[in-house]
């Protein structure tokens, strides 16, 4: 499936960077007036904006909503930075729960202790699901993304018609790289970057 889709007609409620707040989320649902599988009397359509994950006490029950409103057809969701981060396998503050326990992060440095673990044995279809969030939801009166519309991206990517978000990622990273490279900005970052692995 393509990274850019199309959004149906009709009016919608968007909610964004979730962060693992379960309660406040099924809170915000109900106060919206959208049933638990995130169907609404008046025909409304929930978009989330990403960043459904981390720091909060239960990202694998936002996770799950979620996947039950997008895949029974109510709703729409986007990647978000902190998705990406878990299809890259990139531990960052707050993710930990994603990880084997022995491999958490976060509990190691005494971080977000009482968040919900993800079961193993859910974690490759998690990651299926996020591989099938797109970066972009359109029609002809709104643009969605996570954080910033950037036109010439958009339409790099549209060009490009990718379905694969990391293989997007990594490609945009090497350009960024690329782009640096001799300026005075690369050799600061490539010097910062060599005192790391020194000290």
């Amino acid at each position: 499936m393509s990274l850019i889709r199309r959004l149906p007609a009709g009016p919608l409620d968007i909610v964004g960077d979730v962060h693992g707040e379960l309660e406040a989320l099924r809170q915000l649902l109900a106060q919206l007036g959208y049933d638990n599988d995130g169907r609404h009397a008046q025909g409304r359509r929930l978009v989330f904006l990403g960043d459904l994950c981390d720091r909060g006490p239960d990202s694998p029950g936002v996770f799950a909503l979620v996947r039950r409103v997008v895949e029974g057809g109510h709703g729409d969701c986007i990647l978000g930075n902190h998705e990406l981060n878990l299809v890259k396998l990139a531990p960052k503050l707050g993710n930990g729960w994603f990880f084997p326990e022995a491999e958490d992060h976060d509990l190691k440095q005494g971080h977000f202790r009482d968040s919900r673990r993800l079961p193993q044995q859910q974690r490759a279809a998690l990651l299926q699901f996020i591989h099938g969030l797109p970066l972009v939801l359109e029609r002809d009166d709104i643009r969605i993304v996570h954080a910033c519309w950037d036109a010439a991206s958009v339409e790099a990517l549209r060009q490009r018609d990718e379905d694969d978000v990391l293989r997007v990622y990594r490609d945009s990273e090497a350009a960024f790289q690329r782009s640096l490279a001799g300026t005075r900005r690369h050799q600061g970052r490539q010097s910062h970057h060599h005192q790391c692995l020194t000290a």
